[in-house]
């Protein structure tokens, strides 16, 4: 597996800024948001906002609104929003990012498309941080505040899985809420069936939080080293501004 850490949606880190800039203002605007590729195992490609044709990806890579995730057959792939929200793809998935917008509040605003496939999301605190996060596939809408939890689609068919917290299902003019522990099955604005969890699914689940830990810990570490960059870059431009600035006073 390739593995190697990404940078955060800060698309935010500068090595200069402009005088004009420093002079009106010494803070530099928040970048769009973005989801990060963490991890990458097989195939995974991308197809930009607007594009038609795909592209190899490298961890790191900044994936936002309009863009296509495409994972092959024996592929994986991890990407995290922030240490809170993180989705991981299995093989043979398809993924848009339909909606990805900061709020008024410091939340954000968050619609995934499952063409295909299977995503699992794990997101955390969003009714504190007045944010949404909704998983849309064949007509099915799964919305969360919080929680973990899993959509996968095979041709027609949209099964929803909730792991922890509890999903709330739009399908047509239906509304279940799938609680922790339980899988649902929607066909065509029908609900198929309704089970509980066996111990296979429940194991894979616990592997996949152990290795989300391990992710998350190297993901901090990183957003760190970038926050400390930021700020010394940030530092030498406001020591270029003020040592012109004198330039312009001596002359």
């Amino acid at each position: 597996m390739r593995k190697t850490l990404l940078p955060l949606s800060l698309s935010l880190l500068v090595v200069t800024l402009p005088l004009s800039s420093l002079r009106a203002k010494e803070s530099v605007e928040p970048a769009p948001l973005r989801y990060t590729l963490e991890e990458m195992k097989g195939e995974v490609t991308l197809i930009p906002a607007g594009g038609t044709q795909a592209r190899a990806v490298t961890l790191g890579d900044a994936v936002g609104p309009g863009d296509e995730v495409h994972v092959g057959p024996e592929g994986e792939a991890v990407l995290f929003l922030n240490e809170e929200t993180v989705i991981h793809l299995g093989g043979d998935s398809v993924l848009a990012v339909d909606r990805l917008e900061p709020t008024e509040q410091g939340g954000f605003l968050n619609r995934l498309r499952l063409m295909a496939g299977r995503v699992l999301s794990e997101v955390k605190n969003l009714a504190k941080a007045r944010s949404t996060f909704e998983v849309e596939s064949g007509g099915v809408v799964c919305g969360v505040r919080g929680t973990s939890f899993e959509v996968e689609r095979s041709g027609d068919q949209v099964d929803t899985t909730t792991y922890e917290g509890e999903v709330e299902v739009k399908s047509g003019d239906s509304l279940e809420r799938v609680k922790a522990g339980y899988r649902f099955g929607f066909l065509k604005n029908r609900v198929l069936m309704k089970r509980k969890l066996d111990r296979i699914e429940k194991d894979r689940f616990e592997k996949w939080t152990k290795h989300r830990k391990t992710l998350k810990d190297k993901y901090l570490k990183r957003m760190k080293v970038l926050r400390n960059q930021h700020q010394r870059n940030l530092q030498k431009s406001r020591l270029r501004y003020q040592d012109l600035k004198q330039k312009r006073k001596d002359r």
